[in-house]
Order: C-alpha cells, then sequence, then structure tokens
C-alpha cells in the first residue's frame, strides 16, 4: 500500500540509484511538466509522438511513435527503463469525448505494455502524473477526477503484472510556469519545472514501493478543504444535483 505525502517531504534521506544510460520514456511529451522534464532530463530520452503534429512539434529530440513495435532493440542494453506518463486520459478539465478518450487511453496502455514487455525483467520505474482532483473529485469535475484515478488503477494493474515495475503517483493542483504568477495566491502553486523536478526525484529513489505525493502548497490547501467539505456534505446529507459535464445538452424543438 503507498502513501500520500506532500511535495515537502520528498525523500528526505532517500539515497538516488546509480542509473547510468537509463532511458527515460516521456508519455505526452508535448504536456507543459513534458517539455519541461525534456529539458531538466541529462539522460537518453525516447519522446512518445502520437500523430505528425506531435512529431514536428519535437523535432531535434528523439521521438518514437505511440505505435512503434521496435521497443525491444531501442531498450536493449539498459540496466533499467524509467517511464514518465505526463498525459494519459483526459489532460484538461472539460466536456468529455468518451471516444477520443478511450480510443487514446487503449492505445497508450497498449504502448505502455509493449515497454514492460521490451525490459525483459529489468526494473521500470514509472512516475504518472495526476490531478489532486483525483483525490476528491468536485461535482463539475467528476469525469475528470474519475478518468485520473481509473488511469492510476490501470497503471497499478500492469505494475502488479510485472515482478520489478514500480509506481509513483503525483497529485499536483494548478500549475504555472515562470513568471506566470502576478498575484500574491500564484505562490501558493507549483511551477511545471518544479512538478518536473518532482518526477526526476521519483524516479531516482532508492525506495522499493511506488509512493504517492500531493505538490504544491495550493493543492494541499484544496484537498484539506475539499475533505472537510465531504464531512460536512455526510454529515448534512442534500439532495444530489447532476453535475454539468454529465447533462446532455437540451436541443431545442
Amino acid at each position: 500500500m503507498t502513501a500520500v505525502t506532500s511535495d515537502a517531504t520528498v525523500h528526505a534521506g532517500a539515497e538516488p540509484e546509480q542509473r547510468g544510460a537509463v532511458p527515460l520514456v516521456v508519455v505526452g511529451p508535448r504536456t507543459r511538466v513534458g517539455r519541461s522534464l525534456l529539458a531538466l532530463h541529462d539522460g537518453p530520452v525516447l519522446a512518445v509522438s502520437r500523430h505528425a503534429d506531435d512529431t514536428a512539434a519535437l523535432a531535434g529530440a528523439d521521438v518514437r511513435d505511440v505505435e512503434d513495435d521496435d521497443l525491444g532493440t531501442r531498450l536493449a542494453g539498459a540496466s533499467a527503463v524509467d517511464i514518465a506518463v505526463c498525459a494519459l486520459g483526459p489532460v484538461h478539465p472539460g466536456v468529455p469525448d468518451h471516444d477520443r478518450d478511450v480510443a487514446g487511453l487503449r492505445r497508450d496502455l497498449g504502448l505502455l505494455r509493449r515497454v514492460l514487455g521490451a525490459s525483459d525483467g529489468r526494473p521500470v520505474r514509472i512516475v504518472l502524473v495526476s490531478s489532486v482532483v483525483a483525490l476528491a473529485p468536485t461535482p463539475d469535475r467528476r469525469y475528470y477526477g474519475g478518468a485520473k484515478s481509473l488511469v492510476e488503477q490501470l497503471l497499478l494493474e500492469l505494475v502488479a503484472a510485472h515482478p520489478h515495475a514500480r509506481l509513483d503517483v503525483l497529485y499536483p493542483g494548478r500549475l504555472l510556469a515562470a513568471g506566470e504568477g502576478t498575484r500574491p495566491w500564484h505562490r501558493l502553486h507549483a511551477r511545471f519545472d518544479r512538478a518536473a523536478a518532482h518526477v526526476e526525484r521519483a524516479l531516482r529513489s532508492s525506495q522499493p514501493l511506488g509512493r504517492r505525493r500531493v505538490v504544491g502548497l495550493d493543492a494541499r490547501l484544496w484537498l484539506a478543504v475539499r475533505s472537510l467539505s465531504l464531512v460536512v456534505q455526510a454529515v448534512r446529507p442534500g439532495r444530489v444535483d447532476p453535475s454539468a459535464e454529465l447533462v446532455e445538452p437540451k436541443v431545442a424543438p
């Protein structure tokens, strides 16, 4: 069982492993966390491209197509394999697109299964960048939070079937780029490069079991307030309103 900690307690006292030329497979390299990770990581990286636009945008990087079956050759000789999942399922809250989300999830999970298969008994360390919303979805974020939880569960099942795999999960709140925060409360938000640094620390950890961490002061405060709200709702149950994101729009006759 994994434990939830905050970003203030990221592996205090944990010693990094000697990683050598361990390849890092980045799923979602065009997300802002993914781009920050590509800039931060100093080892070999395989950036996963989902379509032609990804390939063009990732020019100059070592890009592998999501349907690539030659992963065994690319990963040969490595003592371990690292995977950073910066995008899997819905990336942003919004109007659900079930067919697209399911198709993308199956496609990306197929890639991860091939990576695990190609690791051939070597250690595989996976870090999932999720969202704090997954821990306690609000009514207008049930689909998004539920999808994040589903992704985590599916990755846990993949890891359980692999004797040398480990899954760490990060739960950030709102992330900002350097220079974006102009208001005093923006200091509560973590930055994209900070989240990427958390991914790197998780990959380098010598902990044998995966861990779960809430990233950002805003995420910890939001989770505390949300938890209190759920307690109040349990004590004083009210009317259940359908979530706006699940209600079909009315069509005028």
